[in-house]
């Protein structure tokens, strides 16, 4: 009789008849093999993997980003949604509205997006790409930073190099950002 080279399993020849107990030593051989095999996969698994890839926590899911001045009456979004992926403690954001009609506020009320998925424990600068802010009034440059609320304020950067928050004069009935970025918790 010939066995085969890896698990020695054995191989009957075109002349013998088949025999029962000779398939089921084979797959007693089989089966022993697949069991170790699993074992040790299950082994590294654990010694590498807890919640996640190398023991990383991964999170993702949705947010929506909100438009917020002292008054929220009558601000209507277009577009209005965002996601995020979070690693440990870094939270990746994207997201991004549209507005129909900016609402009733103070001129001068300041103008936050809320609605982030996590506080970010303190106040830290949240790199942002932001785009389409040619709507609003009067922009070189933006700069953010994320506040203990979930929220993100935008300070205009002006070409003489002072700046202030983004108000609500700053910002028209059709104003679009498309905001992405990452912040820690």
């Amino acid at each position: 009789m010939k066995y085969t080279a890896n698990y020695g399993l054995e191989k009957p020849g075109y002349e013998g008849v088949a025999d029962i107990e000779s398939l089921n030593r084979n797959a007693d051989k089989i089966d022993q093999k697949l069991k170790e095999n699993a074992d040790g996969l299950a082994s590294h698994l654990a010694e590498t993997v807890t919640d996640g890839v190398h023991g990383l926590q991964i999170e993702e899911g949705e947010w929506t980003p909100e438009l917020y001045t002292a008054s929220l009456e009558g601000i209507v979004y277009s577009v209005q949604n965002g996601k995020y992926k979070k690693i440990n403690d870094a939270v990746h954001i994207s997201g991004e509205f549209t507005l129909t009609n900016k609402g009733i506020s103070s001129e001068n009320d300041i103008v936050l997006i809320r609605g982030l998925p996590f506080s970010s424990g303190g106040n830290i600068t949240l790199p942002l790409n932001i785009q389409n802010t040619e709507t609003l009034t009067n922009t070189i440059n933006i700069t953010t930073d994320v506040g203990q609320n979930n929220e993100i304020r935008f300070r205009l950067l002006k070409s003489d190099g002072t700046g202030d928050f983004v108000r609500h004069k700053d910002i028209n009935n059709n104003t679009s950002i498309k905001l992405a970025g990452l912040y820690y918790i």
